[in-house]
């Protein structure tokens, strides 16, 4: 199959018949663990918005494909970025050590 769709054609069905094509690029796009999320998005996203009249089916959701792994790209690296940058959990007390201080407290105020 080319990937070009026909005006008789039935658009769900010709998405569909790209799934093998599209897991192919989704290996190229993101890692392996991440392809079946990436073909499901690419899928999901390619029936909720109207494909340009000019585009193949290939084309269309190879640019949504493209779009959503490079989105993907960039909030995994703000993410890592956040955490970098976030306090460290070792660094802050634990509930049991925040207890022992105010008990420590408390028992050093009563003498």
């Amino acid at each position: 199959m080319d990937g070009n769709v026909t005006a008789s054609s039935n658009y769900p069905e010709q998405l569909l018949s790209q799934t093998a094509w599209l897991q192919r690029l989704s290996r190229e796009l993101v890692p392996s663990a991440q392809c079946a999320h990436l073909v499901q998005e690419t899928l999901v996203a390619a029936l909720e918005r109207a494909k340009p009249s000019k585009a193949s089916v290939r084309t269309w959701l190879e640019r949504i494909a493209r779009n959503l792994a490079a989105g993907g790209t960039r909030a995994h690296h703000r993410r890592v970025r956040r955490e970098q940058h976030a306090p460290r959990s070792e660094d802050e007390p634990t509930a049991v050590d925040t207890i022992a201080q105010f008990e420590m407290h408390r028992w050093l105020s009563m003498r």
